[in-house]
Formats: structure tokens, C-alpha cells, sequence
């Protein structure tokens, strides 16, 4: 197991659920199922690391940026993945 854990922001609306990792955009997700886009953050974020080592490029640390003042219909969260499954 090489587990890692991203800092992430959930932003609940009434349509969707959208999981944002400041040091990692590419691995947004936004979709109408909480559950999936938990499922769909994990496996995202472990596919961009996985495609930056790949292509020998930096792979930020977590919290490397900073999150945003938060909006009443968001929440910080964390993302944990295991980069040996993908």
C-alpha cells in the first residue's frame, strides 16, 4: 500500500457535489452523487500523481497551497488513496 492523503474542498450544492484539490486541479470532480464523486476524487487524485511521476514531473505535497476561505456550502475535507491500486 502507498497510501497519500490531499487536502480537498467539498462545495455542496442542490444539483451536485464538487471535490476540489487546490494543490492538484486537474483532479476535480463534480458529480450528482456524493458517494461517487468521493469514489471518483480518489481514484482521480491517485491518476494525476500517478501521470506526473510517470512523466517525471514534481508532484506537489499536500497542503503545499493554501485553501480557501470557505463558502457556507463547503467544507475542508481530506482525500485519501491508495496510489498502489490505480
Amino acid at each position: 500500500m502507498d497510501l497519500v492523503t490531499y487536502p480537498a474542498v467539498l462545495t455542496t450544492t442542490e444539483n451536485e457535489y464538487r471535490i476540489e484539490f487546490p494543490d492538484l486541479p486537474a483532479a476535480n470532480v463534480v458529480d450528482q452523487d456524493l458517494e461517487r464523486a468521493q469514489l471518483r476524487a480518489r481514484i482521480g487524485l491517485a491518476l494525476m500523481i500517478a501521470d506526473r511521476l510517470s512523466h517525471f514531473e514534481p508532484v506537489p505535497q499536500p497542503g503545499t497551497v493554501a485553501l480557501p476561505d470557505l463558502a457556507t456550502n463547503q467544507q475542508e475535507i481530506a482525500v485519501t488513496t491508495d496510489l498502489d491500486q490505480y
